[in-house]
């Protein structure tokens, strides 16, 4: 089984260090607790995504309950990008009484009772849609349940609403056609039938989703992203694949020789898009993938999951040629919530690029925030950039003119320090598929053959055991016998 979350001990260590932020500086990982728990408990769950999939367990209390009173649970939250107050409330009202976070109207008896709630902060990426939530814990309260709901609000400012209509309040989603629900379980299985039956026909066959069917995917996946931490906690047996690029042919025959989910778990090394003729295909498989599999199929960020890089090698011009720039920007979102580094039993640290000077600690990793684009310089940018470099010692320059380039010094540093066997990386091309550096304590694994049909490079994958020995199988080019080919244990 791979494990997907933090131990609980670093969940507490976060959880305390967001409850003493600001307004706005935490993130929800998990299913988040509102208050102490003392009363009778009201939860309510989502249809619709809040910037994170979850189910929100608020601190609820049964006010003048002779009268006829309320019960309420409110949380606030700050959007982070545009820098908006989001005031959520979750409200089973009675009859004679309603009470919407901090007002409260008279009850029959004639008293007014002061409404207590917990809050709690969160930091959810632009936009909020709200749907109908018409189910809830009203049994729970006594009276006739049919004069009972559950609704959510989200109230655009820092005031409270002095009156509450019965009908579901709307606001507009960042993305375009309204509300996104969760994909449904039938859709995804036809999404990836339809996706992986174009491997029996000839290579370069498109395979064309609707819109409506990428932002599904788009949105829920983005959910799972944020749910599961930024270092993901892994465990062998896995397969580790590089970069893809586009080259949705090649993705197809390393599922066919390592095995189609869920018959192995995965994990892929970011650079899915770009530079290659079939990026939709390529990251629309793996999202589905991801939804279906989320403990057993991961994926990490890459350079290209990016914007400003992929607005120009190929993957804008791709969603807009074939859909539209709306395509794109939703694309963009989920893209800005991928993990950037997973760690595989303690001993093996994942990521696209390198090692960073700023990286001294792993937690370090952890604690860098989501939703977020990529950053000039720092600890996300060296991550997703950074190469080795066999005649460098400590830190040099890097001729991509982004990040660093590091030598075999910091590698055995790097892996003593944090007590270390292995780094895993992708992002650079190299003859056999894979390409081992300083003593064989880093390996570059990079999974596109013929990359671009200008270089004669073969790709490969590096399976781990469940003892974290690892062997590579080597993926040939196209227009080549294909075969496998194991090599030497290390």
């Amino acid at each position: 089984m791979v494990r997907e979350y933090v131990s609980p001990q670093i969940k507490r260590e976060k959880r305390e260090k967001r409850e003493k932020r600001d307004v706005g500086g935490g993130r929800v990982t998990s299913p988040a607790r509102v208050g102490d728990g003392g009363s009778p408990s009201l939860s309510f769950s989502t249809s619709a995504r809040l910037g994170v999939s979850t189910t929100v367990h608020g601190d609820s209390q049964l006010l003048d309950p002779g009268g006829g009173g309320s019960e309420s649970s409110t949380i606030a939250a700050k959007d982070s990008e545009e820098r908006r107050l989001f005031q959520l409330c979750a409200v089973v009202k009675f009859p004679g009484c309603r009470g919407v976070l901090g007002f409260l109207e008279e009850s029959p008896s004639g008293t007014v009772e002061a409404l207590r709630y917990g809050t709690k902060e969160f930091r959810f990426g632009p936009g909020i849609c709200v749907s109908d939530l018409r189910f809830g814990n009203g049994e729970r309260c006594g009276d006739a349940t049919s004069s009972r709901h559950v609704s959510l609000v989200v109230e655009d400012g820092n005031t409270c609403p002095s009156s509450f209509n019965e009908e579901m309040c709307e606001t507009a989603s960042a993305f375009a056609g309204g509300q996104q629900t969760a994909i449904d379980a039938a859709v995804l299985d036809d999404i990836i039938r339809r996706l992986t039956e174009v491997r029996l026909a000839r290579p370069g066959k498109q395979v064309q989703l609707s819109e409506a069917e990428i932002k599904q995917l788009c949105t829920t996946a983005r959910d799972i992203f944020l749910q599961q931490p930024n270092l993901l906690e892994l465990e062998a047996p896995i397969k580790i694949c590089g970069d893809i690029h586009g080259q949705y042919s090649d993705l197809l025959r390393l599922f066919e020789y390592g095995g189609f989910p869920p018959s192995a778990n995965y994990l892929f090394l970011g650079d899915y898009v770009d530079r290659g003729k079939q990026s939709l295909e390529t990251i629309c498989l793996l999202l589905a993938y991801k939804i279906k599999y989320p403990g057993n199929f991961f994926l990490l960020r890459g350079n290209h999951e990016c914007a400003s890089i992929n607005r120009i090698y190929g993957f804008y011009d791709e969603c807009k040629r074939r859909f539209n720039v709306r395509v794109w920007k939703v694309f963009t979102d989920c893209f800005n919530c991928l993990p950037v580094a997973a760690l595989i039993d303690d001993k093996i640290l994942c990521m696209h690029g390198g090692l960073s000077p700023d990286l001294d600690h792993l937690d370090e990793i952890r604690s860098l925030p989501r939703p977020t684009m990529i950053p000039d310089t720092g600890l996300l940018c060296d991550l997703l950039w950074s190469d080795p470099g066999k005649d460098v010692k400590g830190w040099g320059m890097n001729d991509r003119g982004v990040s660093y380039t590091f030598g075999p010094d910091k590698v055995s540093e790097f892996l003593t320090k944090h007590d270390l066997d292995l780094v895993c990386r992708a992002h650079q091309v190299v003859e056999d598929g894979y390409e081992f550096f300083a003593d064989r304590q880093l390996v570059t694994v990079f999974s596109a053959p013929n990359y671009c049909g200008e270089f004669d490079n073969a790709g490969a994958m590096m399976s781990v055991d469940e003892n974290l020995m690892c062997s590579f199988q080597i993926l040939k080019p196209a227009e080549k016998k294909s075969k496998f080919m194991m090599s030497t244990k290390i």
